[in-house]
């Protein structure tokens, strides 16, 4: 049994992770640039704050509802639901040149972005027989994703220096295609080959079974520390004067110590606990933005790199930590609440951080660390504060 249950998982493994690897090879062509590029279409860092804030609001919206249909109803047909959002949205932004096309490209985007959210982490968790190494296998998927954007950024770099940017969201059109149909051929049968060998598993026991105080503080703390900064990132580079060609090999870079992140999030969340673990990224965090200050490009990428490295390993630990302490039909649901939460502060910091940056830049990095300094404070007192009944097995 346990021989034909390995066999399926390394295929749909294999699968699994080159679908991610596509999904995120067409996102790669468009992170160094389109910011950017919406900037010298004519769009102020406030408009471009607006359309992501308009954005988080339809992903908000959409969330919870289509993780509760993956668990309910399937969570491969919703991982393909999402895909075709995403294809539709990209089909705007080929041709997007105003507002109005760049804002139905990111309204798209973002409810193919919903549909995802949640779902493949449930997914990877149904094909994977062995719960206990879980966070290692998360690790994989986000290696995957890392590789995958790496060389999205490369190909977007070479086209923009050979030809024009128009073909790199061409190209990532149908890299998206490619993932789409890798999904299709996925399957996740390990979780019914191997139920009988599954513990089973106490409710009662879990920290997220349903939906109670520990949930919201810990979506309110997971969301505080949400803010990835790419605005403040893009504004850096810009104001640096690092050309469109350039930033996608600035990422690569970057993107590499995200793949060191993601490998080691297994090894951090062995040797050290989850607080400790969640904690001492979230400083590495606010250090990364610290540097942006230096008016350097040299600093800005250094910054870059650990802010990768950091929100990696943190990101993973708490994915881990919530889909462990949830039973099987709540998994993407929970994972949903938590990035809600995060959607509905992003959406007020993204706006405040755009017009902090016409303003002054400065404004714009002092309220990020705020946002993470409360987190690690709130993440402080609900460990502490938790019976041992719920901290069991942190």
């Amino acid at each position: 049994m346990y021989s034909i249950i390995t066999i399926h998982m390394k295929k749909n493994l294999y699968l699994f992770y080159s679908s991610i690897f596509f999904k995120h090879f067409a996102y790669g062509i468009i992170i160094p640039t389109l910011m950017i590029w919406q900037n010298r279409n004519g769009l102020s860092f406030s408009e471009i704050a607006l359309i992501q804030s308009i954005g988080l609001i339809f992903l908000m919206s959409v969330e919870v509802p289509s993780s509760f249909l993956a668990d309910k109803v399937g969570r491969k047909t919703t991982l393909i639901l999402g895909l075709l959002f995403t294809l539709f949205a990209f089909m705007f932004l080929i041709f997007a040149s105003s507002f109005s096309l760049f804002l139905s490209f990111q309204v798209f985007f973002s409810i193919g972005l919903a549909f995802l959210s949640g779902t493949e982490e449930a997914f990877l968790h149904d094909i994977i027989p062995d719960k206990k190494t879980f966070t290692h296998y998360l690790g994989s998927m986000s290696a995957s994703d890392e590789l995958g954007t790496i060389f999205g950024m490369l190909i977007s770099s070479l086209l923009i220096g050979l030809s024009n940017i128009i073909l790199s969201f061409q190209m990532a059109f149908f890299f998206l295609i490619f993932a789409l149909f890798l999904i299709i051929v996925t399957k996740s049968d390990t979780q019914d080959l191997n139920k009988k060998k599954d513990p089973i598993m106490n409710s009662d026991s879990l920290l997220f079974s349903k939906i109670s105080f520990s949930l919201l503080i810990f979506m309110i703390i997971f969301g505080l520390f949400s803010e990835r900064g790419e605005l403040v990132y893009q504004y850096s580079f810009n104001s640096l004067g690092v050309g469109l060609g350039s930033l996608g090999f600035i990422y690569i870079i970057a993107k590499i110590f995200s793949i060191v992140g993601s490998k080691l999030s297994h090894f951090v969340e062995n040797k050290i606990k989850t607080k400790t673990s969640l904690i001492l990224f979230g400083v590495f965090q606010i250090a990364a933005f610290a540097l942006l200050l230096w008016d350097s490009r040299v600093v800005a990428i250094i910054s870059l790199c650990i802010f990768f490295f950091s929100e990696n390993i943190f990101r993973n630990i708490r994915s881990s930590f919530i889909l462990k302490n949830s039973s099987h039909d709540k998994r993407a649901t929970n994972l949903s609440l938590v990035s809600f939460s995060s959607s509905m502060i992003i959406v007020l910091s993204k706006i405040l951080i755009g017009w902090a940056l016409d303003l002054r830049f400065l404004y714009a990095i002092i309220f990020i660390i705020a946002l993470k300094i409360i987190a690690i404070i709130l993440l402080t007192n609900v460990f502490k504060s938790k019976s041992s009944s719920d901290t069991q097995g942190i």
